[in-house]
C-alpha cells in the first residue's frame, strides 16, 4: 500500500468579516520545512480562498495529517469549521493543531472531537519527527513537542508548561515563497509582513508565551534574499516586520538595515523593539535605520505606574522611554507605543499617570503615536484575574466565541475583574483622558509629512 505523503495546512481566518489579510508565513514556515523532508504540503489560507472544501476533499485519500494554525479567538470557530469539513472525506485521519492557542492550552484544545494532536511551540525538525511517525505507522507519544490526550491522563494534569529550547535556524530551509502567489493580499498600501526572528527575551506575564520562548534569528543571508524577493516580486511599497521584537540583537538588526540599503530595495519597513533594548540604540544607529527606510518601531509601553509593572514583571523606568523619544527626536521613523489598561488592581489615577508620560513624550517628539489596548485573559495569564472574578472558557468552542478575544468596543465594557461602580469610575476616566486613539495606524505617513 502506497505510504501517504500529503500534509494539508490550514491557516483560517481571524474574524468572519476579515477585511484585510497578512502573509501567512508562521504556517509556510511548517510547509517549508515538510517539503524539504520530502513530503507534499498543500497550503489553504483562508482569507481569498473561502471555498476550500473542494481541495480536502481532492486530497483526503492521500492526506497524512490536517495541520491547523491558530491564535486565541474567532480564528479557532473558521479552524473547527475546517476539520469538520476535513473529517467527512477522512474521518481517520489526524487533525494535528498548533499556533498560538494549542500552545498556551493544550489539553483544553485536545478536548476537542475536532484535534487529535497539539504540537506545541516554533515549528522545529521534531514536526518532521512526528510527520514521519505517522507515515509508519508508529507511536507518536514521546515526541518533542508533541502532545496527545494520552499525555495528561497519564501524568494526572491539566497544565502544561512549555519552555522551548534555543532554536539553531542554520540546518532550516528557506520559505518555499516561489510555491504560492500572493496577490491577492495586495492593497493599495503594497505592504506585506514578514517574520525574520522568533521569541523574545521578555517575560511579561500578560503574554501568553512570554519568558517561554527564547529569542533567536533566522541566517541573515536567508533573511535578505527573501525580503528581496518578496519586495520585487510584488512591487512592495512597504513591509512589516513582525518580528516578536527585532530589536533584540542591535547588531543583527543594524545589520538587517544595511542589506536592505545595500540592495537597494526602496521599501519603507516597521518592526516591534523593546524599551530596554532600545536603550543601546545611538542616534547614528537611528540614522543609518532612517536610511534604510525604517518607518516605525511599535514598543509596548504598557503602563507607567510600578504596581501594574510589577504584577506583570514588565518593570522599567519610564524615563528609559523619555530618554528614547528624545535620541529619535528628529528622525522620520515613527515611535509607536502600546498602552495596556483595564488591568486588575488599577485605578482612575493610573490612567492620569500615563496620560501625563504619554503628553511629556508627544512635546519631546511629535511624531509619536500610540494605540490603547485593555488586558485580555489569554490561557496561561489568568491566575490573578481568576482571584477577582474572571471565569475562563472550559472548551475550544468557548475560546473561540468569548467576548474577550473579540474587538475591543465589547471588551472595553466587561472587566469583570473591577466592582461596578469602580468599573465605572475607571471608564468614565477613561473616555475623558482617551477620547481618540489611533487603533488603525496609517501606512505610509511619510508621504503627508
Amino acid at each position: 500500500m502506497k505510504k501517504r505523503n500529503k500534509v494539508i495546512l490550514f491557516y483560517g481566518l481571524f474574524f468572519k468579516d476579515q477585511s484585510y489579510g497578512w502573509f501567512p508565513d508562521s504556517i509556510l514556515f511548517v510547509y517549508s520545512l515538510l517539503k524539504d523532508a520530502g513530503f507534499e504540503p498543500i497550503l489553504i489560507h483562508e482569507y481569498g480562498h473561502e471555498n476550500y472544501e473542494a481541495v480536502l476533499r481532492q486530497h483526503a485519500d492521500e492526506t497524512l495529517f490536517l495541520g491547523i494554525s491558530s491564535m486565541t479567538g474567532p480564528q479557532i470557530i473558521q479552524s473547527i469549521e475546517c476539520a469538520k469539513k476535513f473529517k467527512k472525506y477522512a474521518p481517520t485521519v489526524p487533525v494535528l493543531w498548533g499556533g498560538g492557542h494549542p500552545t498556551a492550552a493544550p489539553y483544553v484544545t485536545l478536548q476537542s472531537k475536532w484535534c487529535d494532536i497539539v504540537y506545541v511551540g516554533f515549528a522545529k525538525h521534531t514536526l518532521v519527527t512526528l510527520a514521519k511517525a505517522l507515515q509508519e505507522g508508529e507511536p507518536v507519544e514521546g515526541i518533542p513537542d508533541v502532545l496527545t490526550l494520552d499525555y495528561f491522563l497519564d501524568q494526572n494534569t491539566t497544565d502544561y508548561s512549555i519552555q522551548d529550547p534555543l532554536v539553531d535556524y542554520s540546518s532550516f530551509p528557506p520559505l518555499a515563497l516561489q510555491d504560492m502567489d500572493y496577490s491577492y493580499l495586495l492593497t493599495a498600501n503594497r505592504v506585506l509582513n514578514y517574520t525574520s526572528s522568533t521569541g523574545c527575551r521578555g517575560a511579561c506575564s500578560f503574554c501568553t508565551w512570554g519568558g517561554k520562548h527564547p529569542w533567536t534569528h533566522r541566517p541573515l543571508d536567508i533573511v535578505l534574499d527573501e525580503i528581496e524577493y518578496l519586495t520585487r516580486r510584488y512591487n512592495l511599497r512597504s513591509l512589516w516586520i513582525s518580528d516578536a521584537s527585532l530589536t533584540a540583537d542591535r547588531e543583527y538588526m543594524l545589520s538587517l538595515a544595511q542589506g536592505i540599503l545595500e540592495r537597494d530595495l526602496g521599501v519603507w519597513w516597521r518592526c516591534h523593539g523593546r524599551v530596554l533594548e532600545l536603550r543601546h540604540f545611538s542616534r547614528d544607529d537611528f540614522r543609518l535605520l532612517e536610511e534604510s527606510g525604517l518607518d516605525r518601531i511599535f514598543i509596548g509601553v504598557e503602563n507607567v505606574d510600578q504596581e501594574i509593572q510589577k504584577q506583570f514583571y514588565k518593570v522599567y523606568n519610564p524615563e528609559y522611554v523619555t530618554a528614547l523619544a528624545e535620541t529619535m527626536s528628529g528622525f522620520k521613523i515613527q515611535l509607536y507605543m502600546s498602552f495596556i489598561f483595564g488591568n486588575p488592581n488599577e485605578t482612575p489615577e493610573t490612567l492620569h499617570k500615563n496620560r501625563a508620560y504619554l503628553d511629556k513624550w508627544k512635546a519631546i517628539n511629535p511624531r509619536i503615536g500610540f494605540q490603547v489596548c485593555f488586558f485580555t485573559p489569554y490561557p496561561g495569564t489568568t491566575k490573578l484575574v481568576e482571584r477577582l472574578g474572571y471565569v475562563p472558557p472550559v472548551s475550544l468552542e468557548e475560546y473561540g466565541t468569548s467576548p474577550f478575544f473579540d474587538d475591543i468596543d465589547r471588551k472595553v465594557m466587561l472587566l469583570p475583574w473591577f466592582e461596578d461602580e469602580e468599573r465605572e469610575r475607571y471608564l468614565e476616566t477613561y473616555k475623558k483622558l482617551f477620547p481618540h486613539t489611533e487603533a488603525a495606524p496609517r501606512w505610509n505617513w511619510r508621504d503627508e509629512s
